[in-house]
């Protein structure tokens, strides 16, 4: 999975977009609302462009709650950057509570995942309704 980038070496360049869970491919990150902007460019050099996760439903043909699930479970690669605090004036600052962080998915991802699901549907084996892993259905057979 994710031949379109080596994320086993993890270069130095990603770890400075964010950190992520053993396993996982969402990279998240915290700072000023000034940082979010450089974070942005340094994730389109690093892996290339990126596109909101309702921008995904261009590439794979999946439901917003496929794409959601999958980033939720760190299966989607994703870059997201919470806005923690800011330098502006009183007027200007943002709730943290309440703000929702920049959230990107790249396009390279987005293209894999529906390679993987053409060749679901080529084996017989993919369901539009019902977008799980091989894992998954194995658990509920057992």
């Amino acid at each position: 999975m994710d031949d379109w980038f080596d994320w086993a070496a993890r270069p130095e360049a990603l770890w400075e977009l964010g950190v992520c869970a053993s396993g996982s491919l969402a990279y998240r990150r915290e700072g000023d609302l000034e940082e979010a902007a450089d974070w942005f460019e340094a994730i389109n050099e690093v892996a290339g462009p990126v596109l909101p996760p309702n921008g995904v439903l261009m590439f794979v043909p999946v439901t917003r709650a496929a794409v959601h699930k999958r980033l939720k479970e760190g299966r989607l690669a994703s870059f997201s950057f919470q806005v923690v605090s800011s330098d502006s004036d009183f007027y200007q600052r943002i709730d943290v509570d309440r703000a929702k962080p920049f959230v990107f998915v790249p396009v390279g991802a987005c293209k894999e995942w529906a390679e993987e699901l053409w060749l679901k549907e080529m084996e017989g084996g993919y369901d539009e309704r019902n977008d799980e892993d091989e894992t998954e259905d194995q658990e509920v057979e057992e």
